[in-house]
């Protein structure tokens, strides 16, 4: 009997709850409310997750450290576009691998939806970041040789200037 009278109680104070927040929020005890309320509810208990989440250990998978060297190694804004980058990633890698590789595959790994990595692959992208890094150590050192030209033919000009008008 105890059990029978715990009930009815339950029930009519969860309808009281939900009647003072259409009471409350001014709404005209539509479900739209109802559902606002349930999300704000889903809401906290996301948040608590993603904290939860966020203070974990963060693990690099394969798939998202060659996402990383292959977009080292090809960026987008030496080949043009990101269309670009993959085909030269895919004319780089493909001879350097014994399977048979495609541009989907390219492009699914520098999108990080590959579910796997090849060694061969892995290891093929990391000579492309040798490769990459030797060509831009050229052009560094190609810039800076027309750089010193630059102030070398500057300083000739300010020098001359200075001894023609010290002369006068």
């Amino acid at each position: 009997m105890a059990q029978a009278d715990r009930r009815p109680r339950a029930k009519a104070r969860q309808g009281l709850d939900l009647g003072l927040f259409h009471h409350l929020s001014g709404a005209s005890g539509s479900s739209y409310s109802t559902r606002r309320l349930i999300a704000q509810e889903t809401d906290k208990v996301l948040s608590n997750k993603d904290k939860e989440l966020a203070n974990r250990a963060k693990v690099m998978t394969d798939a998202f450290y060659a996402q990383n060297l292959l977009r080292e190694a090809f960026p987008e804004s030496r080949y043009g576009s990101v269309k670009g980058a993959i085909f030269a990633a895919y004319r780089f890698v493909r001879p350097k691998v014994s399977k048979e590789l495609t541009p989907r595959r390219i492009r699914s790994i520098r999108e990080g939806t590959a579910r796997r990595i090849d060694a061969e692959e892995m290891e093929a992208l990391k000579a492309a970041i040798i490769e990459e890094a030797h060509r831009e150590q050229q052009e560094l050192r190609a810039r800076l040789a027309a750089l010193d030209k630059k102030v070398a033919a500057f300083s000739e000009s300010v020098a001359g200037r200075s001894v023609a008008g010290a002369g006068e």
